[in-house]
């Protein structure tokens, strides 16, 4: 193996925004591929908030600069905990190790294509289809006994995450630019909010997108990925991110995902999701509000769970 160093020294993570898309990743992939025998050409995959590349048709490494060490832990023990557990496949993990201070994994490269790359050509009824697969798959990996996964965000006190995303929710919001208007209704609504789930914790995926999803040559959900900020928590938690990546408004698309999660839509069931979007983890009101704006007269979060949320 060459001598390095192949990447650089970075301590915070507001280091990494200066190297995130720069053209430097090469050296430590060929570095990465001697020591585990991997070959062919590396390729990055496009967007994404970390460096991923496929190399060849057979792996991807995954790249996470130090400070992001506990994220590289975490989506290596999800893996683990989830390999051939769910009917749609998960990346097998084929190694987690460290080159220059830089945490990495090395999974196995699934078939199938983005879900976001596939969706513009499919028509209603394969849509419709592909919502209730993924309401299933969401089903099932909910009821995993999620005792047994030993994840570092598991650590956080399911109670305790919640009431400190809620308290510091608005100042959270207007801190990412979102509107001072609807900034000041964010604690009014999200008091009278009942997130009390009396089921036991589950576990999260937490970015359940078409991003993250593969659709088979046949047309059919065939896998999932990203477990980096996959946690152990509240059931609904998880379908934020669905509503707003994944339904985007569509009544009859998020119906789906959750009859086949197993779920009774309703108005207070809206009104739940769009807290848990507020109060997600990467939570970002105003970019929200960017993609999916409000109807004229839209003026309450009420009203706005019945739109973004619309069961």
């Amino acid at each position: 193996m060459a001598a390095g160093p192949f990447l650089p020294p970075i301590s915070h993570p507001d280091e990494f925004g200066a190297v995130r898309a720069a053209d430097i990743y090469r050296p430590a992939l060929e570095a990465i591929a001697e020591r585990h025998r991997l070959a062919g050409e590396p390729r990055r995959y496009p967007g994404g908030s970390l460096p991923v590349f496929a190399l060849g048709d057979e792996h991807v490494v995954k790249l996470f600069p130090p400070p992001f060490r506990r994220n590289r832990d975490n989506e290596r023990d999800a893996l683990e905990f989830l390999a051939g557990k769910l009917a749609v496949s998960t990346p097998a993990l084929r190694a987690a190790d460290e080159l220059d201070g830089w945490p990495y994994l090395v999974m196995a490269q699934l078939p199938g294509r983005p879900m976001d790359r596939v969706w513009s050509s499919l028509g209603r009824d394969d849509r419709l289809r592909l919502a209730g697969e993924v309401g299933e798959m969401i089903g099932e990996l909910h009821a995993l006994p999620a005792g047994g996964a030993v994840l570092p965000f598991a650590r956080m006190v399911w109670d305790a995450f919640i009431e400190e995303r809620r308290a510091g929710c608005a100042e959270r919001q207007a801190g990412r630019g979102a509107d001072p208007v609807w900034v000041a209704r964010i604690p009014a609504f999200l008091s009278h909010i009942d997130l009390t789930d009396a089921r036991s914790a589950v576990f999260l995926h937490t970015e359940v997108m078409p991003e993250h999803l593969l659709v088979t040559d046949a047309g059919r959900l065939g896998g999932l990925i990203d477990f980096e900020p996959s946690m152990i928590g509240g059931r609904e938690y998880e379908f934020a991110s669905v509503g707003i990546f994944f339904a985007r408004g569509d009544r009859e698309l998020l119906r789906r995902v959750l009859l086949a999660a197993g779920h009774a839509p309703g108005p207070a069931l809206s009104r739940r999701l769009l807290a848990y979007a507020l109060l997600h983890r990467y939570s970002h009101l105003g970019w929200y509000l960017e993609r999916m704006p409000p109807k004229p007269g839209t003026g309450t979060f009420d009203a706005l769970a019945d739109e973004w949320f619309a069961l």
